[in-house]
């Protein structure tokens, strides 16, 4: 089998993103939290560890993010 990169074209992400830690203050998101990493090794045990470290980080990115927009729109 033979992989050439050299014709793919691969789209970036938006780029940086950094994690608001005051989130850890909140006890509904801690357990939110604990129960996506919780869930997730249990669904993903078979993946090899580079690629859980990346889809775990994905999940938590979109956890932190759809409750981020909840608070904002609750505290409008």
């Amino acid at each position: 089998m033979e992989l050439s990169l050299e014709k793919m074209h691969f789209q970036k992400g938006s780029g940086f993103w950094k994690y608001n830690s005051s989130l850890n203050k909140d006890p509904i998101f801690k357990q939110n939290m604990r129960d996506l990493i919780r869930d997730f090794l249990e669904t993903n045990i078979d993946l090899n560890k580079q690629l859980k470290w990346e889809l775990l980080k994905y999940e938590i990115k979109r956890l932190t993010f759809r409750y981020s927009a909840k608070l904002a729109r609750d505290k409008r």
